[in-house]
């Protein structure tokens, strides 16, 4: 996730034609001043969801099978552990289920 932003004349050309930054130049960078993890990396006590349409609640931590509860925008949640599920991190809760930990749907509280 980009936290800023930064320009070249000589970077790449952006060959989006629908986008507003077409025919402009610049460049992305993996610096760590300028990027952070999308998912959250060590356990936060508790979360908020933040997603539009709220986030989904499963028993498995690869999210799989049938939905146990749905979580609507600004619910707060506490979390118990996180676990590693392939390059993503899952988030258990206090009731045993698991949600994404994507900084995109759920914020530290």
């Amino acid at each position: 996730m980009a936290s800023g932003l930064a320009g070249s004349l000589g970077g790449s050309r952006n060959i989006n034609h629908h986008s507003l930054t077409n025919d402009r130049r610049g460049y992305i960078t993996a610096n760590s001043q300028y990027v952070q993890p999308v998912y959250y990396q060590s356990r936060p006590i508790k979360i908020k969801v933040i997603a539009a349409k709220g986030l989904n609640g499963y028993h498995h931590v690869d999210l799989s099978g049938r939905v146990a509860r749905q979580y609507k925008r600004g619910s707060v949640l506490k979390v118990t552990a996180i676990r590693d599920y392939h390059l993503t991190t899952r988030l258990m809760l206090a009731n045993g289920q698991y949600v994404s930990g994507n900084k995109t749907l759920v914020i530290k509280k």
